[in-house]
């Protein structure tokens, strides 16, 4: 197995006939685009970090958070969130940006409620999770996980 294996390697490396300086990488994503839409809360994990063990440690807590259907909505600039009948740590609506349009790495609700994105959120992401974190004294010790998934047109 180990021999096909280097052999295809080596194959792969002989077909490829340009550098990488030739390859294109193609039209940047629009991510104020990918992320607009409707979004339904599938789960919320509070995430103890203060905890030494990788990965960390999390306590699903969706009951608290979905007793009723909770969804967040963004518009160009704006937002809705209904928190059904759990916390609302959000804020009920208002208007958001990117940290920094090119490369975000957080939404920001209403210019004082960061919440990090766990991963980049793009037109074709069926899931998309929010992180909500706790400080002291500028030291994360607890976050909230929201996941959502990505409410499907009818």
């Amino acid at each position: 197995m180990k021999k096909f294996k280097f052999c295809y390697l080596i194959l792969l490396m002989g077909c490829t006939n340009s550098s990488i300086d030739d390859l294109e990488i193609g039209e940047p994503f629009d991510n104020q685009a990918a992320i607009t839409g409707q979004w339904d809360l599938v789960e919320v994990r509070y995430v103890d970090n203060l905890d030494i063990r990788t990965p960390k440690r999390f306590t699903d807590v969706t009951s608290f958070f979905n007793e009723s259907a909770a969804t967040i909505e963004f518009e160009a600039t704006s937002f809705t969130y209904t928190h059904g009948s759990g916390p609302n740590f959000l804020g009920n609506s208002g208007n958001w940006a990117f940290d920094d349009a090119a490369f975000p790495e957080a939404v920001v609700l209403n210019a004082n409620t960061t919440l990090k994105l766990k991963e980049p959120v793009r037109s074709f992401s069926e899931s998309l999770i929010l992180i909500l974190e706790r400080k002291c004294e500028d030291k994360t010790i607890s976050s909230y996980e929201y996941h959502f998934n990505r409410r499907q047109q009818s």
